[in-house]
């Protein structure tokens, strides 16, 4: 398995978004095979992490946007803090990652055995399904978290293109088809949103 970590110095980096360190980790039978720390350019991810055919990313806070675009590549372990030494014995050992989680993170995001049973839990519709959450639980007039986010509730909506982070090739975004589920009709990848 290969797992990526996105580090700065001795620690995973605060922000995947702006970090430019990845530690690639290879590992079998709960043992390293061998490590290499990696100066990526942030515009060319994409394509290092299909060169590179990682299992696993371990990061810290991530955009929503760019975690969606790398799930399409790997699975991504989000809003990870700490010393790189002890996620990774953490990992070797197949310990839950919930005493990693960033202060303010749910402690609930993993349950049990992480490399077996992780899903990523992105919520696809809100309740009222207009891009709204639901009520704020806090006492009468402190705010009632009626907001439609920090992104303003709003997707890339239908135009637009889908774009192959391997080859560069461009293509139309159709209408309800995600770009993640679009095969490079040149080299097959799946194409990412552009």
């Amino acid at each position: 398995m290969k797992v990526a970590l996105s580090v700065h110095n001795e620690i995973i980096a605060p922000v995947f978004d702006s970090s430019n360190n990845i530690e690639i980790i290879e590992i079998d039978n709960s043992k390293i095979n061998s490590r290499k720390v990696y100066k990526i350019d942030l515009a060319d991810i994409f394509s290092f992490f299909l060169r590179n055919s990682v299992d696993l990313i371990i990061c810290g806070a991530i955009s929503k946007q760019l975690e969606f675009q790398l799930s399409a590549l790997s699975k991504v372990i989000p809003f990870i803090c700490g010393s790189k030494e002890e996620i990774i014995s953490a990992l070797l050992k197949n310990k839950n990652f919930s005493d990693f989680l960033m202060p303010g993170c749910k402690r609930n995001r993993f349950r049990g055995d992480f490399l077996k049973n992780y899903i990523s839990k992105g919520v696809t519709k809100m309740p009222r399904g207009d891009g709204t959450g639901p009520l704020g639980q806090g006492p009468l007039g402190a705010g009632q978290g009626r907001g439609r986010g920090r992104m303003g509730g709003q997707g890339f909506g239908p135009g637009g293109e889908c774009v192959c982070p391997n080859c560069g090739t461009r293509i139309p975004h159709r209408p309800g088809v995600p770009c993640v589920q679009e095969k490079c009709p040149k080299c097959g990848t799946m194409m990412i949103r552009g």
